[in-house]
């Protein structure tokens, strides 16, 4: 399925509804851990998916969109080192 440019900060597990929508524990943590003071992460939604974001106020921000998001993040990861 093609992912177009508006989507690229967005990715669906459509094939794993069924699952239990939890990611895989490699680096993933619980979103109550996730740091509070508008710092950029990976978050993994209610709604299955994996997007970047920070927290303001208490409110989860899509980084690319700078809109509140629809899915309740679940699970937070850091960012991984850019390539050098």
């Amino acid at each position: 399925i093609p992912i177009d440019e508006m989507q690229m900060d967005k990715v669906t597990f459509p094939l794993f509804e069924d699952q239990p929508q939890r990611p895989a524990s490699d680096g993933w943590q619980p979103i109550e851990k996730a740091p509070k003071d508008m710092t950029i992460v990976v978050v993994f939604t209610s709604d299955s998916e994996v997007l970047t974001a920070f927290r303001e106020s208490g409110q989860w921000y899509s980084v690319r969109e700078g809109l509140k998001l629809t899915g309740q993040p679940t699970h937070w990861m850091a960012l991984p080192e850019p390539p050098k």
